[in-house]
Order: C-alpha cells, then sequence, then structure tokens
C-alpha cells in the first residue's frame, strides 16, 4: 500500500526522534530525549504502510525474495495466510559482566500456528511476545494478541506499532531505535533504546543493495536493519525492574512454508569481540543439508557479507558435543566459529555464562568470546547465541 506524498510527509512529521550520546571509553552509554539527529526525513516515494487486523488470509500469498533496493525493514509477505511468517525482532543483553544474564528479547509477528508452530493461537496473525532474563537468571516472558498492527517503512528505517501493547521507531537514517512496551496481562512495561555503533545494515548474503539475495536457509529470508548497537533497557515486570546497558539489535524474517518443515536445526549469534561485530546462521535442512550467513563488520565497514557454502562453520564444545545437535542432545559449554574470509580465518571461540531461556528445542546464552583473525591481534567480547533443535 503505498500513501500519497502528503499522507507519508503527514506520518512522518508525528514520528518522535531521539539522539544518543556516544558512550566514553570508561563509562556506559548516556541517552537523552532532546533534540533530534541532524539528518532530516527524506522525500521518499518508496515509503510504504502496512496494516493488519486478525484475519488469517484465504488465498495464496505473495513472498518477496530479492531486495528491490529500498524499505530495507518493510512487509515482505502479503497478505498473511496460515501457512507464511513475517517477523520483526529485536533484542538488547547486558555488558555489565560477572555473569550478569540481564537480557529482553522481541519479536512483532505477523503469522499462524500454520506458519510457524511454536505460536498457538489459532484466532489471529497478530502477536506479541517478549521475554528474557533478570541479572541472576531468572526467566520472564510476556505476550499478548493486538487486534490490529502497522508498520510504516521509508529510506532505510521503519517504526511499528503492535496494537495498545508495543511499538518501535527509528531516525531516518535508521541509525536510532526506541521500543515501548505496556503488557497488562503479565505486567511487563518498560522502554529500550538503541544506537547503531555504526555496522553497516544489511541483507542475507551481502549488503542492502538492489537484487541481493536474501534467501539465507530454503524458504527462510532476511534482512539486518541494526547489525549491531549500544542499548538502555528499562522495564518493570511484576513489579521488579530491570534497568542496564549493553548490546542492542533488530532483524527480520520471513518465510513461504512452516517453519518446522523448513528448519533441522541451526546456530545463530550476535555479538563482539574487540572492535569487530559479527551475526551468523550455520543452520541444517530437513534433509540435512547445511546452510551459511556470515557477517562481520569493523569500523563502519563491512569485512564480509556471505552465504556462501562453509563462509562460517559454528561447533559446540564441552559436555555433550553431538552435531548435528537433536532434542536429545546436552548443552554444550560453548561454540567454536570459523569465519572465512577471503581465504582468512577469522576464529571466535565463546563461553557460556548464563542460560536466557531453554526447552528442549531451544537454548540462548550469554557468552564471553574470544579471538580474531589467525596471526593476528586476539581480542575479548561478548555475544549471545543460540541452538534450535527441531529433529
Amino acid at each position: 500500500m503505498l500513501p500519497s506524498t502528503s499522507l507519508a510527509l503527514a506520518c512522518l512529521s508525528g514520528r518522535r526522534l531521539y539522539t544518543f550520546a556516544a558512550p566514553t571509553s570508561d563509562s556506559p552509554a548516556a541517552y537523552s530525549s532532546e533534540g533530534a539527529p541532524s539528518s532530516q526525513w527524506p522525500v521518499d516515494y518508496s515509503t510504504s504502510l502496512t496494516h493488519w487486523d486478525t484475519k488469517i488470509a484465504n488465498q495464496t500469498s505473495n513472498v518477496q525474495k530479492i531486495y528491490p533496493g529500498y524499505g530495507l525493514d518493510a512487509p515482505r509477505v502479503a497478505p498473511i495466510n496460515g501457512t507464511v511468517s513475517d517477523w520483526w525482532y529485536f533484542h538488547a543483553f547486558s555488558l555489565n559482566g560477572d555473569g550478569d544474564v540481564s537480557s529482553v528479547n522481541f519479536n512483532f509477528y505477523t503469522t499462524s500456528p500454520g506458519g510457524y508452530p511454536l505460536l498457538q493461537n489459532k484466532s489471529t496473525i497478530l502477536d506479541l511476545e517478549i521475554f528474557g532474563s533478570f541479572p541472576n537468571g531468572t526467566n520472564y516472558w510476556a505476550n499478548e494478541y493486538p487486534q490490529t498492527a502497522s508498520v510504516m517503512t521509508a529510506g532505510s528505517s521503519s517504526n511499528g506499532k503492535w496494537g495498545p501493547y508495543g511499538s518501535w521507531e527509528s531516525s531516518p537514517d535508521g541509525k536510532y531505535w526506541q521500543l515501548d512496551f505496556d503488557m497488562p496481562t503479565s505486567e511487563l512495561v518498560g522502554t529500550v533504546k538503541i544506537h547503531s555503533n555504526g555496522a553497516p545494515p544489511h541483507i542475507a548474503c551481502g549488503p542492502a543493495v538492489e537484487g541481493g539475495e536474501q534467501e539465507f536457509h530454503p524458504h527462510l529470508w532476511w534482512s539486518n536493519a541494526l547489525a549491531d548497537g549500544n542499548a538502555e533497557v528499562d522495564l518493570t515486570y511484576k513489579g521488579e525492574s530491570l534497568s542496564f546497558y549493553g548490546i542492542g539489535y533488530h532483524d527480520k524474517t520471513w518465510e513461504d512454508q512452516n517453519f518446522y518443515q523448513s528448519v533441522g536445526n541451526w546456530y545463530w549469534a550476535q555479538g563482539r569481540v574487540g572492535p569487530y561485530s559479527f551475526v551468523f546462521y550455520d543452520s541444517r535442512d530437513r534433509n540435512g543439508g547445511e546452510h551459511f550467513l556470515s557477517y562481520i563488520a569493523k569500523d563502519g565497514e563491512i569485512i564480509t557479507s556471505t552465504c556462501a557454502e562453509n563462509s562460517v562453520i559454528a561447533r559446540p564444545w564441552g559436555n555433550d558435543i553431538t552435531y548435528p545437535p537433536t532434542m536429545q542432545s546436552g548443552a554444550p559449554l560453548g561454540l567454536t566459529v570459523d569465519f572465512d574470509v577471503e581465504g582468512k580465518n577469522f576464529h571466535v571461540n565463546f563461553t557460556s555464562y548464563g542460560i536466557v531461556t531453554e526447552n528442549p528445542a531451544y537454548t540462548r546464552w550469554l557468552a564471553t568470546t574470544e579471538g580474531g583473525f589467525e596471526g593476528e591481534e586476539q581480542y575479548n567480547g561478548t555475544t549471545v547465541w543460540e541452538v534450535v533443535k527441531l529433529q
């Protein structure tokens, strides 16, 4: 749905923008809601506004598979029927150290149980899920089912609203993001602010350029509007406060068939080691085929962004090191990750120090990182990583 220019400008002018002061080397990030980023909204005819209600469509869905060169964070599936999914994901996790596993994770879904079986409400395509952990590892989880939702995109930015329960918005250049949420059923309320650290946005298999490939796994497509950022979190869950500074991130995923029909297992992570930011998937389909998504950035430049074969290899270590992982596999102590960067090996070792959430099919950890290019200076950092096991 393409609004008129006047409608687009009216919608854009009503959005709040926030400035984020860059952190010094010896202090956490500081944030201010005074002022706005210097960049202004362009007159962008690719601006789009999409609305949904709760109905599951009874017709064929169109899935956008190749990046058109604009609307990086835009909806990619229309309409949402009983077998497809399109969702927006955000997270923030603590850099406090000392085993602190403070975290918050968001999924803004347009899907149905037929598309994403982990969701069980069969009467709606709209779901807002928020989950995470307190410093001591105590988990929390909340979800609400709004009657309406909307996403607006323009240039490199987007905003979304899932009824009265949760929303996000970003600055025109896609560097400043804010999420606000109020989940009365679960007694969860709060705000998350994220300021990009300069790691460039990208699509699954390369930079965000027109014609780029977005499929990283059979029947799954992906884009990454915020590859790495500095986050400030302030929330309250059932009367208990959680506030921290850390790493923030945002991507989106869409699919054209039931998730369980596509994925056998995967390892995924987002984090830092020294001056490097990284994101990857090392996944297997239901037939055992291995698939790869590899991204590393440094100082505002992409070092690698590819889905090439063996571009990233992730393997568990410690305890039960079964590979490929299965529903019966035990919990590893960490992960070794090797990125192939034009023939040079970028090696990172993860050592987990806390669990964010776990069940037989899925576990998410926070971990320390150590590594870099082989033969060069080695660094330390922090990451969030997960394993999905559906076989």
